[in-house]
């Protein structure tokens, strides 16, 4: 989930848990992208940046397979 204020939750879906919140945008937060592998995430903000995370568990643990 992006957020107004900077932040990206990513959540089990099995729990609705978040198994992470990335920090670093400034303002809104309006697309996400996920790598084939799960491993990284894309993330695009009002503040006209780009950010490319890695992430804790591959897409398949975060989609609560």
């Amino acid at each position: 989930t992006g957020h107004y204020q900077g932040e990206v939750v990513v959540w089990e879906a099995a729990t609705f848990r978040p198994v992470a919140v990335l920090k670093g945008h400034r303002g809104l937060v309006f697309s996400l992208g996920f790598s084939p592998d799960g491993r990284a995430l894309a993330s695009c903000g009002r503040d006209k940046t780009m950010r490319l995370w890695s992430l804790p568990a591959p897409l398949d643990a975060v989609r609560g397979r």
